[in-house]
């Protein structure tokens, strides 16, 4: 288990598979989290008006802010709720003074709101796709997000469109971040003239873009200076990918040659190419209309295009979004192309109360387009897929039986490929692969975040019916050192503790009491469920970052010499022999294997102090431990795991070692029994609450040290809209402090931490214990010595088995024991 401690994104790296990642500066509450089902209706627009005439709707989706309370429909003698999730975009080209603190408005802003999406600003403006949730009416969070943004004068007179989301939220989670690059470019954006209007290509609205469109029609698709119609003064440029085209576009468009926006290189080329749309362009005589999904692609090539001596340059404002919903689907052949699960969007569904043009529709019905990229037959749903092997992830247009036939390739060399996901139901793109072994494809539940593959689990969701929490207090319990009976004790009372989440290891050999015969279910059905039930549970704790050999035989190797060498290399080759896709890291091997990386330990808060056989009985003091907390917190750490916070005894023998019993109640804030050891328990419950009140500053502020000599220390945390909040420190081991911090002095006895959520009032400190004890401890941090008449000795078990469905065998198991002499 490993804990952060800088302050960029960072993950927890998990053994075999799983990272779960926290970002720093972004909390938890933007995670991906599960709403509840709903039954989606979409009512055709009725009484609803917009108060900004600055903002496009969509009508479909009843527009989004035309009031700001939801209302109740009656429907079939009852009430009944309709819920519409939308997707809102927009963006504006404006000068950012201090970028990085816009983005830290915006992600206090939208704080504990149902809004998800991908939000970009920089120097240059801003660039957001969001989705968001509407009862029937519009969305409170979107309508207040959207208010705020046009009451800062710089964004007054910004284009907000809505469209209709048939399938719940089409983002995933939230991203509100600092980009250098609002649109994805070679060489990047930020040397252009954006910002400069003049620069940009004149924004047409779409009735003016409507009679340009029907002129380029008339007259063709492409003016070429070669004498050959000398009439022709207007070229239609689309300036999307071809894929995009592929399912839709405005007739006389001819097709980009280009799968990605950063390729685009029309007009740089100083040679004449056939293949550039604007090769012997007259510059100065000819109109161009540029036109995109959203308008912020042309606005932006628009200016490469001007620095190029292109006098005439227009542009949709608003983009193909903007003119459906205002001018219906006249001119336009197929759907429009988004970057969202939707993957593409019918005409109608921009403004039903338009009907379609019966050309377009005419032409889109024939599919004489759209046509399956494998066999080149007619497509009549306008959907993409990826390839499903990986390493191509082409995205194309494919008839049903090409699905069937390819096994969800785009094209026969594909199919013998040595990396193949699974082939989808329908016309979806992929999430991002989780690197599992190819060979597992045809087995789903062996996904990442299966109970199969998973050690340890994480388990990342708060107790609270809202958002997970930016600080995360994570605990260890191992379910299989208790007994069933154990396991909702248990957990109730780690949640009582103010902890935000459990780990535990999944013990193999615990599910696999014969060889190859896996019993996960006993497992799954109790203590996962007892999990969800207390919201300590999440199926994806995150991507996977690395994957890691667990490997404790590396401390006996030695003895068997090349013997052990042989199995280790042997267990480095199978393991990336699976190729998935991300590095191997072997622990406790200080040697490994090319191409493993060698794994770093001790990146755990022990809880305890391990105890071997015939040595002394340790114990770790509650404020040491408290002590080693709140210093993790004060350094910008996000992730803190307790290892154990209950100890327990494998009665199974599941060590996954030697066949023998062993404990880990070595001191743990629960000991074996499942009781609370006090005064560690409620002295670390009560810094978890200290440490959540100041949350807010943890998460957006900024850590400021002063380090004020003797061990003395003062951490504070504050920024744009934050509660400031401190941590005092007093690293010194043996003397007291008395320190002054803003007008007020506090006593820091020594070697502790003092919270201040407020940077005024001392909520905890970590010498300063206000629980009862449970446990008699001598000395801070030392071990009790044994009795030494107390004599270690070995003593034989006899033990029948099954084994590999060969019978019962005998078992001959030595174990240690202690006794009193005669």
């Amino acid at each position: 288990m490993t804990t952060m401690t800088s302050r960029c994104s960072s993950g927890m790296a998990i053994s075999l598979c799983v990272a779960a990642p926290l970002p720093r500066r972004i909390p938890l509450s933007f995670l991906p989290s599960r709403l509840p089902y709903y039954s989606y209706r979409f009512p055709l627009p009725s009484i609803w008006k917009s108060n900004w005439s600055a903002l496009c709707w969509s009508p479909t989706t009843s527009p989004a802010f035309a009031s700001s309370r939801p209302s109740v429909h009656q429907e079939g003698g009852g009430l009944g709720i309709h819920v519409n999730f939308c997707v809102a975009t927009f963006y504006k080209f404006v000068f950012v003074k201090e970028p990085e603190l816009e983005v830290a408005k915006h992600l206090t802003f939208l704080q504990g709101r149902d809004i998800r999406g991908r939000i970009y600003m920089n120097e240059q403006g801003i660039n957001a796709q969001v989705s968001f949730v509407q009862y029937s009416g519009p969305s409170e969070d979107m309508l207040a997000y959207a208010e705020w943004i046009k009451e800062d004068p710089r964004f007054s007179d910004i284009l907000i469109q809505t469209s209709s989301a048939l399938e719940g939220h089409a983002f995933p989670r939230l991203k509100v971040r600092y980009k250098p690059s609002l649109v994805q470019l070679e060489g990047g954006m930020l040397h252009l003239p954006v910002i400069d209007p003049a620069m940009r290509a004149a924004p047409l609205t779409p009735a003016e873009w409507q009679k340009k469109l029907q002129l380029t029609i008339f007259y063709g698709p492409s003016y070429k200076a070669n004498g050959s119609d000398p009439d022709k003064k207007l070229l239609l440029l689309d300036m999307r990918n071809g894929y995009e085209w592929d399912v839709g576009h405005f007739e006389g468009a001819e097709r980009p040659d280009v799968n990605s926006f950063r390729q685009t290189s029309i007009g740089l080329s100083e040679d004449k190419t056939a293949s550039d749309a604007l090769t012997n362009v007259d510059r100065e005589r000819i109109d161009i209309l540029m036109y995109c999904t959203g308008g912020i692609r042309c606005d932006i090539y628009s200016t490469i295009l001007r620095q190029r001596g292109f006098q005439n340059l227009y542009t949709l404002h608003g983009g193909v979004s903007h003119y459906l919903t205002s001018k219906g689907s006249v001119g336009w052949v197929g759907n429009l192309f988004v970057f969202d699960s939707r993957l593409s969007m019918a005409p109608s569904s921009f403004n039903p109360r338009i009907g379609p043009d019966k050309r377009s529709e005419v032409v889109s019905e024939n599919g004489v387009f759209a046509r399956c990229y494998v066999c080149a037959s007619p497509v009549q749903d306008f959907r993409h897929r990826n390839c499903a092997n990986l390493d191509c992830n082409r995205l194309f247009l494919c008839c049903g039986p090409c699905v069937k036939d390819f096994m969800g390739c785009c094209c026969p060399d594909c199919t013998k490929a040595p990396r193949l996901r699974p082939v989808l139901p329908g016309h979806q793109r992929r999430h991002r692969w989780r690197g599992i072994n190819h060979r597992l494809r045809f087995k789903p539940s062996l996904e990442y975040d299966d109970m199969g593959l998973s050690k340890p689990l994480i388990f990342l969701l708060s107790h609270s019916d809202q958002q997970p929490t930016p600080c995360s207090l994570l605990r260890s319990i191992h379910y299989p050192r208790s007994t069933p009976e154990m396991w909702a004790d248990l957990i109730n009372k780690a949640k009582e503790g103010g902890l935000d989440a459990i780990e535990t290891y999944v013990f193999w050999n615990g599910h696999e009491p014969q060889r190859r015969q896996d019993e996960m279910q006993n497992f799954t059905t109790l203590i996962v469920n007892m999990l969800k039930q207390e919201r300590l549970f999440a199926p994806q704790g995150g991507p996977i970052i690395l994957t890691q050999i667990e490997n404790e035989y590396g401390n006996v190797e030695g003895p068997y010499g090349q013997e052990g060498k042989m199995y280790i290399n042997w267990c480095a080759q199978l393991a990336e022999s699976y190729q998935v896709g991300v590095p191997w890291i072997m622990c406790q091997q200080d040697d490994a294997p090319q191409p493993m990386k060698i794994g770093l330990d001790g990146k755990q808060n022990n809880a305890l102090r391990f105890k071997a056989w015939d040595k002394p009985d340790p114990h770790r003091l509650a404020e040491d431990l408290a002590f080693s907390v709140a210093r993790f917190f004060q350094s910008s750490g996000t992730f803190q795991n307790y290892y154990m916070y209950h100890g327990g005894t494998n009665f199974r023998r599941t060590t996954g070692g030697p066949y023998i019993t062993t404990t880990y109640d070595y001191d743990a804030p629960l000991d074996e029994y499942g009781n609370i050891r006090q005064p560690k328990w409620g002295h670390l419950r009560n810094l978890h609450i200290s440490i959540k009140k100041m949350e807010h500053a943890l998460t957006f502020g900024g850590a400021n040290t002063a380090e004020l000599g003797n061990g003395l220390s003062v951490t504070k945390f504050s920024g744009y809209g934050v509660v400031p909040g401190c941590f005092l420190a007093n690293k010194n081991t043996t003397a007291d402090a008395t320190l002054e911090f803003e007008g007020n002095k506090y006593f820091l006895p020594a070697w502790s931490i003092s919270v201040l959520p407020d940077c005024k009032q001392e909520v905890y400190n970590t010498a300063k214990v206000n629980v009862q004890t449970s446990v008699m401890v001598k000395r801070p941090n030392q071990a009790e010595k044994e009795p030494e008449n107390l004599i270690w000795s070995w003593k034989k078990e006899d033990l029948t088995e099954p084994l590999l469905g060969l019978g019962l065998i005998l078992l001959q198991i030595r174990s240690m024991i202690r006794s009193c002499p005669p």
